[in-house]
């Protein structure tokens, strides 16, 4: 009988959390061959993620974490006894993320020579300075430390050719591969009879929706994204916008009775359902799975030009693409008016975005080539 390969996913986000780190881990985990490979986790005790990983009966080693929050995030504190512990009994360490819990994990596997493979989801420096109040000064100081932890892992991936060039042209040395990310498209798809039903449930009539799903925080523009909604509605005043998520950035949303919030949902693909015009106005993201979501799910999509998300929207073929560096409120509702305008363009970004994603973008594919990444450090 052979032995399973025993692969610790470590990271600083666990469970109920439902942000991108989260779901690639338990849409990979849950994928991964049984019979090759054995999993557990790593991962800081955020409230009720030990209930969440035992209702999902998922093997997990949790660390403390720190009473006051980074963004939305109670920052790790990495006991050196649990982590060793972790990184003892496994054979690859697994990091999604070069936080406090992924950085020492990382330092520690390198010290007993354990291989250590890193998928990056964001451009960290960049993500970290949007916690502060000053992003662009910050990323500048965080960049180096970045950098250092990047180049000390054996083995890099990342979502897109593009962000490959970004980390070399930012001197990481280190070998990066790529793994494209995917959605589940038994899950987000287009769906005309849930349509009808969620729009009964919001009570929203002949309303021309606008809308997004994610965490509500500093780098994702939900500022900016308020304010170019009240714009459009000066053109189309019953237009609505309907947000799925929670953060920070919720304030600007509060007391506008044209704004519809549901906090974080279990099943964002029905909601998803509800909208006619979906924005992701990113000033940073790495692939940006929210908004394949959205593309599975057939709608007209509006996102900004970083990360990873120019390889898979196409301006004017399959969703309308803005210059993250040039926009503005002004900006992004001309956007969203054009498309509310022209009703043609509309159904053939939909009818292309879904089938964009449909064709190349699934977790069993991330999945399989997951699998060659893990064989090959044990080879």
């Amino acid at each position: 009988m052979v032995r399973k390969i025993k692969i610790l996913y470590v990271a600083d986000t666990a469970p109920p959390k439902k942000d991108g780190v989260v779901r690639f881990m338990l849409e990979t985990a849950r994928r991964l061959n049984k019979e090759k490979f054995e999993i557990s986790f790593l991962l800081p005790r955020l409230e009720d993620s030990e209930q969440a990983m035992k209702t999902m009966n998922l093997d997990a080693t949790f660390v403390p974490v720190r009473r006051f929050k980074i963004a939305t995030y109670h920052p790790a504190i990495p006991k050196s006894k649990i982590v060793r512990s972790a990184i003892d009994k496994t054979d690859i360490v697994f990091i999604n993320s070069v936080a406090p819990l992924g950085s020492s994990s990382l330092k520690y596997a390198k010290k007993i020579s354990k291989p250590v493979i890193e998928f990056i989801h964001s451009i960290d420096w960049e993500l970290f300075a949007y916690a502060t109040a000053f992003p662009d000064k910050y990323a500048g100081a965080l960049k180096p430390i970045v950098r250092r932890l990047y180049n000390k892992s054996d083995l890099l991936l990342v979502a897109n050719k593009g962000l490959r060039t970004i980390l070399h042209a930012s001197k990481i040395n280190n070998t990066i591969k790529i793994l494209p990310l995917g959605v589940d498209i038994k899950k987000f798809k287009q769906d005309r009879i849930k349509r009808v039903y969620i729009r009964r449930e919001l009570r929203l009539k002949d309303n021309f929706v606008i809308g997004y799903h994610g965490r509500l925080s500093k780098e994702k523009n939900i500022k900016m994204l308020a304010k170019a909604f009240e714009k459009f509605r000066t053109k189309v005043p019953e237009a609505k916008l309907l947000i799925m998520g929670d953060g920070k950035e919720k304030k600007y949303l509060k007391g506008n009775p044209n704004i519809l919030t549901t906090g974080f949902v279990n099943n964002p693909e029905d909601y998803l359902q509800a909208i006619d015009i979906y924005v992701l106005p990113s000033m940073t993201e790495t692939t940006g799975l929210a908004l394949m979501e959205a593309m599975a799910c057939g709608l007209a999509c509006i996102a900004t030009n970083v990360g990873a998300i120019p390889s898979y929207v196409r301006d004017g073929g399959n969703g309308i693409l803005l210059d993250k560096n040039k926009i503005d409120a002004n900006l992004l509702a001309l956007a969203i008016e054009k498309l509310h305008r022209n009703i043609k363009l509309r159904n053939e970004l939909k009818q292309n975005a879904s089938k964009s994603i449909d064709c190349c973008y699934t977790w069993e594919n991330t999945t399989k080539e997951l699998e060659k990444f893990f064989e090959s450090m044990i080879k």
